[in-house]
């Protein structure tokens, strides 16, 4: 099973080529705003450092947000036009799942306006829906967890080490999409809201 996975939710753009379940190839790495002129040229140089072609891949497994609203939408329009051209399945995960990478603790993103997206998550399983709290509330509810994603904005460590091993871990628990084409982001907030000044 080759397997194409994505996430360009936050900062960094990350692509990973999977053969029944062990890393294959990959990149992850700080992108901002560059994720939409990136995307394809790195899904490229993968496909070509595996010896894969296009018609190679069995299914795409994609983060949906929460997160950036633009760069949400860049993954997911992507993973559409692989899903459809190639009559592949498609199946996702949440952005705050897959940061927790199947370990115990909390996923943070920033959420702008001195918010923050948060998911917990015992076993990469989800313990709450993900939500949106104020930097403040989630210091608090933070204090003795562990904190993955952009623990900085919480006076913790920040954490996006081996974003592959993450899909690796979280295959297992990623969700079928009956319907791609009409497969919406996981925002959490209004479209008002993401183009409002922080």
């Amino acid at each position: 099973m080759k397997t194409l996975c994505l996430d360009t939710s936050f900062s960094y753009l990350t692509v990973v080529l999977l053969k029944d379940k062990a890393v294959v190839q990959s990149f992850s790495e700080p992108c901002p705003r560059q994720q939409s002129e990136l995307l394809l040229p790195t899904i490229n140089d993968l496909y070509q450092k595996a010896g894969w072609k296009p018609d190679d891949t069995d299914e795409v497994l994609l983060t949906i947000g929460p997160g950036s609203y633009t760069g949400t939408r860049i993954a997911l329009t992507a993973a559409k036009m692989f899903t459809v051209a190639l009559e592949t399945p498609l199946k996702t995960l949440s952005t705050l799942q897959l940061l927790s990478g199947g370990r115990d603790g909390v996923s943070v993103l920033d959420a702008r306006a001195n918010r923050v997206y948060l998911g917990a998550y015992k076993a990469g399983i989800a313990l709450m829906q993900d939500t949106i709290m104020s930097v403040e509330e989630a210091k608090l509810y933070c204090q003795d967890k562990t904190v993955f994603g952009q623990g900085s904005i919480l006076e913790k460590n920040d954490d996006f080490e081996n974003m592959a091993a993450r899909f690796v871990a979280l295959y297992d628990q990623a969700v079928r999409v009956n319907d791609p084409l009409h497969l919406e982001a996981v925002y959490l907030k209004s479209a008002q809201e993401y183009t409002r000044k922080p």
